[in-house]
């Protein structure tokens, strides 16, 4: 299989807008948490620093809300969990 025919593991970026939006509000998030993109990746192997950064900077869009519940998740440990409001706002982004 050659890699135009694999399926893409990230959503189309078509809307800059708004993917403008979801970057910023998910940057805003992962530097809440304190973690150095490369001590993120450590602890989650699951993803990588090139694709966490193409994330962040608005370059891809995760298909799924795994990112975004790992980073809630890292709030609540470190004792500073969103509010729902806050929480609902990201997810729906």
């Amino acid at each position: 299989m050659i890699d135009s025919e694999r399926p893409s593991r990230h959503v189309p970026v078509e809307d800059r807008a708004q993917v403008k939006a979801f970057a910023s509000e998910l940057k805003a998030l992962f530097d809440s948490v304190g973690m150095s993109q490369g001590a993120f990746c450590r602890v989650n192997p699951t993803i990588d620093k090139g694709t966490l950064s193409r994330y962040l900077n608005g370059k891809r869009v995760p298909r799924d809300r795994w990112l975004l519940d790992r980073l809630f998740a890292l709030r609540v440990e470190a004792g500073t969990p969103l509010n729902d409001q806050a929480r609902d706002h990201l997810v729906e982004l």
